[in-house]
Formats: structure tokens, C-alpha cells, sequence
């Protein structure tokens, strides 16, 4: 039951924006423990799908609740593999120290529980964590431990992992040990899994590699046969980036045999492809080497139409790297200008192709030494600006913090005003109003005549005066609440709702019996007062509902709801007076408050206490 309304009152909360009714019904009727590890795995697929999609936030809220199911169950495989896609996560947002936790916390797990399967796979993205890193030897070590534990005949796609993953540092040029025969061999294993696993997608990019490989090694014509055969496979399967790579990778294969003609021809068309995908890095690099290919070709006036335009297209998407290729290209083209206009002066004086030349070579050297001078102004500015930023955007920050702390004092302040003018308000009603009550009482009952119905009427109207006066005492100091704890409390306030028969009130508790500290037993019970006064007065409601329950990890969570009109959380959350004095009590106690509200469907408040 406790697992169960956990999972109810998170759904009904709105944490989860992708909830769907399939979802939700599956959890309202859960209870085996097979079913619950189900859910589990379908939140951290559907963390992962996030992950892939770059909705961060959403995936680790995903990865977070299940992990609270499996950590419920002492579920040791469930936990491992919740760490393995927070690491993966981790390292897609860039936090490498704190992925790497995340993949040792994972493998402790898999080690002394003996779990093979876990261990390799976790091995396997260490493998591909540190080659990103180009820490080569780590990666390397990991990818094979990852195929000694690995049982190959089981788990094939793997295998050709690693095969792939081997063969990238193998053909890596910044890896000391790098061997290109070896890098073959590697990915050749890999594609002879693929092949026989019919994984097409992997097929077309084993074949990517192999041709790259050959390229290297001027086995043109092998290059190129591998690079059509992956071309094929990823026309076939619409792989619209995988056809523009190929494309420029054949492009540039037959440049270098010098068959330029059929090189332009790829060219254009890898080209087309950039175009249509916006991509705009590919579609400079294809634009330099067809300028390239027409100066072969000594098509000096279409090459330079070309250069122009790659000049301006450069200029509008410029970093450092295509500002070296340009630098490169137009070393490339001054030249060739530069030899054309030798070949001319010589015809027409021999005797000044020395000078020229001289000319020619201190121009590029001028142009280099300008070229470098506004790269660096361009990156010295490039970074005053950044530091400029960051100091405003460091003051800001600190200025918010200061108004923040500022407001909290003050509403700490005033609560706790408020409570010492409750207090005092309750004494004066119960010692000195209730006390006269009770004297005037009885003063009237030691009198004549008091059965008549007048004075029974005077008798009834006191009797009620003097109950709503210690009802009144009772509800500013709560003296159920300081003797015997928060649960009573909440519940004889709920059993005092009822009888109004103003509203249909509920009240449960799960694994709570044990007493909080006095501040934090106050705070909360203040806390649920005003939210019952506001559902009374605004929300029309007929219903609401406490929930409290008592987690392994020593938090209690509160969920509060009621089936009123609801509101706009954002509205009510930046303009609420009511609401900001309910959080800085919680936060007075070390408490969160989720709200979760829609007009039309409701209200649910999730309180969560730390009670370590």
C-alpha cells in the first residue's frame, strides 16, 4: 500500500509530463513485485528516450523514480543499471567527473553480486567514455575486460562492439600505438558479426571505416569500393547524413586518384544533400574541395566564383578550424593566380621572375602575419567579453540570493509572531474567557427559576459559547498536537472537519510513529491548517485528503489534495502571500513543497521532510 499511493500521488502531481493513461493505470494496479520491477524498467527506458531526445531534466526525473522503486526492493541488477544510464546521462551533459561515479557506484554493484552481464556492459561504456576522453590505454583496458567476461556466443552485438570500438583507437592518429592493419582486422570481425546479425545501420558503418582505412593506406580503389558498398546500404535505409558522408568520402578518394571529373560528380551531389540538411559545416567542406578540383582542372574563373562564395559563407558560420582551411584554400588560390601571372610575366621578360617570386612570397607571408593578428584581437575580445558577462551575470546571482535571504528573514519574522500572538491569544480565551464562561454559568444555575425555558435557553447558549471558546484556544495552540504528535493531531483535525459536515476529509498514515521535533511538528501542522482553510473558503471542493508516509531513507512525505477548481500554479506562486509564508515554513524545517494544480481539476501539494 505504501508503494502503491507513492506512485499515485507522483503521477497525480504532474511531475511527469509524458504520463499516459496506459501508465498511470498500471501503476494504480500494481502490487506484485514483478509488476513493480516492470514499471521500474519503464521508467528508465523512458528516461533513456528522453536522454536521446535532449530533455534532460525529464530523464533524470525518470531515472530517479526508478530508482526509488528498485532501492524499495533491494533490487541489486535494477539499481546497477539506473547508475549506468546516469552516468550515460551525466556524460552527455558534459559532467565527467560525476558520470564516472556514477559508472563505479554501477560496477561495485555488478561485482559482488557476480553479475556478468551488467559488468560488461558496463565496461563497454567506460571503453567508450574514456576514447572520447583520448585516453586511449584506459580505454583499451576496459574494452577488454568487457570481451573477457563477455560470453560471445550469447551476446554477438557486443562483441562487434568492441571490435569497433578496438578498431577506432587501433586507426586513431593521436594514439601511440596506432596500427592501421590492426584497425582492418578489428573492424573486419566486426563486420563479419554484423553481416551475419543482418544489422544493416552497423554494416554501411564498419564499411565507412574500412574504406577510411584504405583511403589512409592509398588503396584507393579498395576505399572506394567499400565506401559505395556502405553508400548502397544507407540509401536503402534513408540514412539521408550517412549518404552526404559518403558522398564526400568518395568525392575525395577520386580527387586523389585525379579523377576529377567523376570527384566533381559526388561532390555535387554531397553537396545537394548538405544543402537540403542544413548543414552547413559538410557543405563548406565539400565547397573547398570542388574549388580545389576546378583549379586541377584549370577552371581559374569558375573557382574563383566558387571561392568567393565559400569566402562569405565562411564569414557568416566562422570558427577557429575553417578559418585554418580558409587560410589553406587561399594560400591554395593566390598561388595558383600568382603561377598564372608568372607563366604570363615570363613571356614577356624573363628577367623579372625573380623578383616576382620574391613579391609573391613576402605577400603570403604579410597576409599570414595579418590573418594571425586578427585571429588573436578576435579571441582576446572573444574572451573580455566572456569575462565581462560572467562578472554580471555573478552580481546578479549574488543581488538575488541577497533579496531571497532578505525575504525569508522577514517571513520568518512574521511567523514567528504570529505563533507567539496564537499562543497568547489562546491562553487569554482559555484562562480568562473560558473561566468567566464557566463562572457566569454556574453563577445561573445557583439561581432561581432555572427551568424555565428561557433559562434553559441562556444555559444552552453558554454551553455552546464556552465549547466554541475551547475549540477557538484549541485551534490556535493545540495542545493535541504538543502532547501527543503530529499524526494524532492531523487526524482529530481531520475527525473535526467531519463533523461539520462541511466536507467529506480522509486521513491515512503509512509506517509514521514516531514524533518529529517540536519546530517541525508546528510547521507542518500550521501548514496543513492553512491549506484546509484554503480549500474551505476558495476551492469549492468536496473532498481532501492527508496522506503521510515514512520512506526507509528517513524522509515523510505529505500529500495533501483536494478535488476544488484548482488554480494557475505559476500565477498563484508568484503573487500568493499565502503560498510564499508555506514555503518559508517548510524551508524553516529543511521541507520541500511540490504543487501540482489546474483549473478545473484540483490541487495536490507533496511536502517531503527530511527527518535525519
Amino acid at each position: 500500500m505504501k508503494w502503491l499511493f507513492f506512485f499515485i500521488s507522483i503521477s497525480t502531481s504532474g511531475l511527469f509530463s509524458f504520463s499516459q493513461t496506459p501508465l498511470i493505470d498500471s501503476i494504480k494496479t500494481t502490487t506484485t513485485t514483478n509488476k513493480k520491477k516492470e514499471l521500474g524498467e519503464i521508467f528508465r527506458r523512458q528516461g533513456i528516450s528522453f536522454k536521446n531526445q535532449g530533455k534532460y531534466k525529464k530523464a533524470e526525473e525518470c531515472y530517479n523514480f526508478a530508482l526509488n522503486i528498485y532501492l524499495e526492493l533491494s533490487d541489486s541488477i535494477g539499481i546497477s543499471s539506473v547508475y549506468n544510464s546516469f552516468a550515460l546521462l551525466l556524460s552527455k551533459k558534459g559532467n565527467k567527473p560525476e558520470a564516472l561515479k556514477y559508472f563505479y557506484q554501477a560496477i561495485n554493484i555488478n561485482e559482488k553480486i557476480n553479475y556478468s552481464i551488467g559488468l560488461t556492459n558496463n565496461y563497454l561504456n567506460l571503453g567508450n567514455f574514456f576514447f572520447h576522453q583520448n585516453d586511449f590505454d584506459q580505454s583499451l583496458e576496459y574494452f577488454y575486460l568487457c570481451k573477457k567476461l563477455l560470453n560471445h556466443d550469447e551476446n554477438r552485438k557486443m562483441l562487434a562492439l568492441i571490435h569497433t570500438g578496438i578498431g577506432n583507437i587501433l586507426s586513431n592518429n593521436d594514439y601511440k600505438h596506432n596500427s592501421l592493419d590492426k584497425a582492418q582486422k578489428e573492424y573486419i570481425s566486426a563486420l563479419i558479426i554484423y553481416q551475419q546479425l543482418k544489422d544493416s545501420l552497423n554494416i554501411s558503418r564498419v564499411y565507412n571505416n574500412l574504406g577510411y582505412i584504405n583511403e589512409r593506406q592509398n588503396n584507393y580503389d579498395d576505399a572506394i569500393n567499400y565506401y559505395t558498398n556502405g553508400l548502397s546500404i544507407k540509401q536503402k535505409l534513408n540514412d539521408q547524413k550517412g549518404i552526404l558522408i559518403s558522398h564526400l568520402n568518395i568525392g575525395n578518394t577520386l580527387r586523389k586518384k585525379k579523377e576529377y571529373t567523376k570527384s566533381l560528380n559526388y561532390y555535387e551531389k554531397g553537396k545537394a544533400m548538405a544543402e537540403l540538411l542544413k548543414d552547413g559545416e559538410n557543405y563548406l567542406n565539400i565547397l573547398s574541395n570542388i574549388v580545389n578540383v576546378h583549379m586541377a582542372l584549370g577552371n581559374m574563373e569558375l573557382a574563383t566564383k566558387l571561392f568567393d562564395e565559400y569566402r562569405d559563407l565562411r564569414d557568416s558560420i566562422f570558427n577557429e578550424e575553417k578559418s585554418r582551411q580558409l587560410s589553406e584554400l587561399q594560400t591554395l588560390y593566390e598561388t595558383g593566380q600568382k603561377e598564372l601571372a608568372l607563366k604570363k610575366q615570363i613571356l614577356v621578360n624573363k628577367q623579372k621572375t625573380k623578383q616576382n617570386q620574391r613579391l609573391f612570397w613576402l605577400s603570403v607571408i604579410l597576409s599570414g602575419f595579418i590573418l594571425t593578428a586578427m585571429i588573436l584581437y578576435y579571441q582576446r575580445q572573444k574572451v573580455r567579453k566572456h569575462l565581462r558577462d560572467k562578472e554580471a551575470q555573478l552580481h546578479h546571482q549574488e543581488l538575488s540570493k541577497l533579496e531571497k535571504e532578505q525575504e525569508i528573514t522577514l517571513l520568518n519574522s512574521l511567523m514567528k509572531s504570529q505563533e507567539e500572538e496564537r499562543k497568547r491569544i489562546a491562553e487569554d480565551l482559555h484562562d480568562r474567557l473560558g473561566a468567566k464562561l464557566s463562572a457566569i454559568k454556574l453563577f445561573h444555575e445557583s439561581s432561581k427559576n432555572t427551568n424555565d425555558k428561557r433559562s434553559k435557553k441562556v444555559r444552552q447558549l453558554l454551553d455552546e459559547t464556552i465549547n466554541e471558546t475551547r475549540e477557538i484556544a484549541h485551534n490556535l495552540a493545540s495542545a493535541t498536537l504538543t502532547q501527543f504528535g503530529l499524526k494524532l493531531a492531523l487526524k482529530d483535525l481531520i475527525d473535526t472537519i467531519n463533523a461539520s459536515n462541511k466536507i467529506e476529509a480522509h486521513f491515512s498514515c503509512t509506517n509514521f510513529n514516531t514524533r518529529l521535533s517540536e519546530k517541525t511538528e508546528q510547521a507542518i501542522y500550521y501548514v496543513i491548517q492553512e491549506l484546509i482553510t484554503n480549500t474551505l473558503r476558495h476551492a469549492e471542493a468536496s473532498s481532501l485528503s492527508i496522506h503521510l508516509t515514512k520512506y526507509e531513507n528517513s524522509n515523510l512525505s505529505i500529500v495533501y489534495e483536494d478535488n476544488g477548481k484548482g488554480f494557475d500554479v505559476e500565477n498563484i506562486q508568484k503573487d500568493s502571500m499565502g503560498i510564499k509564508n508555506i514555503k518559508a515554513r517548510l524551508s524553516h524545517v529543511n521541507a520541500s513543497l511540490t504543487i501540482d494544480s489546474n483549473v478545473g481539476s484540483g490541487s495536490t501539494f507533496l511536502m517531503v521532510v527530511s527527518c535525519i
